[in-house]
């Protein structure tokens, strides 16, 4: 099953859609990091660093987010997971297996761009390249789960396209006034004011409420915007898994 959606995904302008969206997203990030790179507080570097951290929050949700909400509602209205089914491929399968092959496609690129930004900025750190990295990994993989709940729940691409960026506004409205505690694939989030913190400070956004916390950024920082991507990665696959039974059961 894994070869043939590997098969199907190569064969599609999916494909292409998909590489030109994170490539897009790689370079829209080069232009930002002039101004992170020229800041006079900028702490060991980090500048192309952290613009790539800032373009793929700003934008892995609402707009790689609608592509794959897409490419997981549009087999609903093709009949491509009823050949599946009639094939022996329950849904849950299909959806799981696409899931892995997004996901290794995405990282893959995602892996190569950032290496070039790497070397780009030639003085950065380890513990904050590796922090940054995993966690645009992270966003990657919640964007991924959210959209196939997306697509599972709607079963229509337009609607599942469309419901992303709707999504993203609202999860970044709470941010804005919660402490940043809802989605971390948003520059409004948590896990942005730690990665800013870590270079010196440079924000995209008013950070006043999560600054009222009182957090010990060097301590807890990093491990308590990690736990955060746990906390939403599983409550997108807890969605997702819910939604699969609905949809599979004789009332779906």
């Amino acid at each position: 099953m894994l070869k043939f959606e590997f098969r199907r995904l190569y064969r599609s302008r999916f494909l292409l859609i998909l590489a030109l969206l994170i490539g897009g997203a790689a370079v829209g990030g080069l232009g930002m990091s002039v101004v992170f790179s020229e800041h006079a507080d900028i702490k060991n570097s980090g500048g192309a660093i952290m613009s790539f951290y800032n373009s793929f929050a700003q934008l892995s949700f609402p707009i790689l987010g609608a592509c794959y909400a897409y490419y997981f509602a549009k087999d609903f209205e093709n009949g491509t997971y009823d050949f599946c089914r009639q094939a022996g491929f329950g849904l849950t399968r299909v959806i799981r297996t696409r899931l892995a092959t997004l996901l290794g496609v995405s990282l893959a690129l995602i892996a190569v761009m950032y290496v070039v930004y790497v070397v780009v900025d030639g003085h950065v750190t380890l513990e904050f390249a590796s922090f940054v990295f995993v966690a645009v990994a992270l966003m990657i993989v919640f964007t991924v789960m959210s959209a196939a709940f997306i697509g599972v729940v709607f079963a229509r691409s337009l609607w599942a396209t469309l419901a992303m960026p709707v999504v993203w506004v609202v999860l970044s409205f709470v941010n804005f006034f919660g402490y940043g505690l809802a989605s971390q694939a948003d520059t409004a989030s948590f896990t942005s004011y730690v990665a800013a913190e870590m270079v010196g400070g440079i924000h995209s956004i008013n950070y006043r409420s999560i600054d009222t916390l009182g957090i010990d950024l060097v301590s807890w920082g990093v491990p308590i915007a990690l736990g955060l991507f746990m906390v939403w990665i599983s409550m997108s696959c807890l969605g997702l898994h819910l939604a699969l039974a609905h949809r599979q059961s004789p009332q779906g």
